[in-house]
Formats: structure tokens, C-alpha cells, sequence
């Protein structure tokens, strides 16, 4: 039986034509991956595992936290965070952290 991972890449290369809703889905979903680890490069080691990427929108990165506590440190360090993310390209027009308490 085939695992998630190359369901999941079988169905990006060969059966997700270029625009469709799952294609869409797909590229975000790896792009937030890809800006989480980003994140966590960059953020205090006791957090690193307690944040995550939810999306850039225009100038506002949106991180989610698992918990109120870990919200605050990072709304903390937000400025740190984006002066140290503002070199990588996914980050340069990145000035406002928007830190928000994950539901789940």
C-alpha cells in the first residue's frame, strides 16, 4: 500500500492539471511548509516547535501558535523575527507579524 506522501506526489505530477483547485491546494500547502521551516530557523528554540506559518498576505506574515503563551513570546520577538527573515525572498516584503492562538 502507498504511502500519503506518494499519493500525494503521484497526484501532483501526473493527475493535477496546472490551475485546478487540488493543484492550488497543493502548492499552498508546500509553501507553507517551506515558510514554517523558515520560521523555525530563525525563532528562540523553546518555540520553534509551537509556531507555524499560516500565510503571507502582501506585507503581514501570519503565524499560528499552539498556545497562548507561545503567542505572546513570539509577538515579542516580532520585530526580531522579521528583521532575521527579511533576508530570505519569501520574507523581503514581510514589516507586520500577525500572531494568532491555534483552535486545534
Amino acid at each position: 500500500m502507498k504511502d500519503i506522501e506518494s499519493l500525494l506526489s503521484e497526484s501532483a505530477n501526473s493527475f493535477v492539471h496546472r490551475g485546478s483547485a487540488l493543484s492550488k491546494l497543493l502548492t499552498k500547502a508546500s509553501l507553507r511548509k517551506q515558510w514554517t521551516a523558515q520560521l523555525r530557523a530563525v525563532i528562540d528554540n523553546k518555540l520553534r516547535h509551537q509556531v507555524e506559518v499560516s500565510d503571507i498576505k502582501g506585507e503581514i506574515l501570519i503565524v499560528l501558535c499552539q498556545t497562548a503563551a507561545a503567542a505572546t513570546k513570539t509577538r515579542f520577538q516580532s520585530q526580531e523575527i522579521i528583521d532575521q527573515l527579511s533576508v530570505v525572498a519569501d520574507f523581503r516584503g514581510v514589516t507586520k507579524l500577525s500572531v494568532k492562538v491555534s483552535s486545534g
